[in-house]
């Protein structure tokens, strides 16, 4: 199982003797879990394979733990913090000096755990920043200079202060035999979440222009939310594409009416 090999194999085993290799995990290795096998194999058909099972963890010079990239959302007007490790493995000392980032969205912070061996980069996501997703990189600036630049990138979403969460329902493609079962759709039914964060009189009606479709929708106890289940209603089905969107009126003025695209299909019977 490369890059696993065997070195300096002993060939012949005298009686009373021993007999060793050595194992080597080549340059080709890529970080995270490795799984290997080696097989000994015996000359003359009275001894039989013996094969040993390889388990580790390939761990890189530089290590970003617990992963080399930012992966950070907040609502508008509120603010989030993230943070991750640097950790050097090298015989080497790492002297990170600064952390170097262009954006807007938010800021950087380097703090020393151990010089030369361990960091902690954090970051500041500003929630007043332009709403939307947006991926930015952050330049770690090292002395001497690694042999190839140390990045990391931060992907930011800020939602507007009403948002739904997933972006769109995906009804799935359902065959009509499980599309038109009672049981089936109940189990099938799917989620849609709206938010209006930090407050307590958040308010919404909703409904969808598909008739196939039935709409309920639970206010949160902290009145800052609501709970949309959508649910395929099994008498009215026909077999083809399902394009439509729930319409979710609210009390917010600057975001009076959102609306949410449903996709999805009913595969004709067999």
């Amino acid at each position: 199982t490369p890059p696993f090999r065997a070195e300096d194999i002993t060939t012949t085993i005298l009686p009373g003797g021993r007999g060793s290799f050595r194992l080597i995990l080549g340059e080709e290795r890529v970080p995270g879990p490795y799984e290997g096998t080696i097989s000994v194999e015996f000359e003359g058909a009275a001894w039989r394979p013996v094969t040993f099972n390889v388990e580790g963890y390939v761990i890189p010079p530089i290590e970003f733990r617990p992963r080399s990239f930012f992966r950070i959302a907040t609502h508008a007007g509120a603010q989030r913090r993230a943070s991750l490790e640097i950790i050097n493995h090298r015989d080497e000392p790492l002297n990170i000096l600064s952390a170097e980032e262009a954006s807007e969205r938010f800021s950087v912070q380097l703090e020393t755990i151990e010089e030369g061996q361990h960091y902690r980069l954090n970051l500041m996501l500003n929630g007043s920043a332009a709403p939307g997703k947006q991926t930015d990189r952050i330049t770690l600036h090292a002395q001497p200079p690694t042999s190839e630049p140390l990045i990391v990138t931060a992907d930011t979403w800020i939602r507007e202060h009403v948002y739904h969460f997933p972006d769109s329902v995906d009804m799935g493609r359902l065959p009509l035999a499980i599309a038109t079962d009672d049981a089936a759709v109940q189990q099938l039914a799917q989620t849609l979440m709206v938010y209006r964060p930090g407050t307590d009189d958040f308010r919404a009606e909703v409904s969808t222009d598909l008739d196939f479709i039935e709409v309920s929708s639970e206010r949160g106890p902290d009145g800052d939310r609501y709970q949309i289940t959508l649910t395929l209603i099994p008498k009215t089905l026909e077999p083809g594409p399902i394009h439509g969107q729930v319409i979710i009126a609210t009390n917010d003025e600057a975001f009076p009416v959102l609306r949410v695209p449903i996709q999805g299909g009913i595969l004709p019977a067999d």
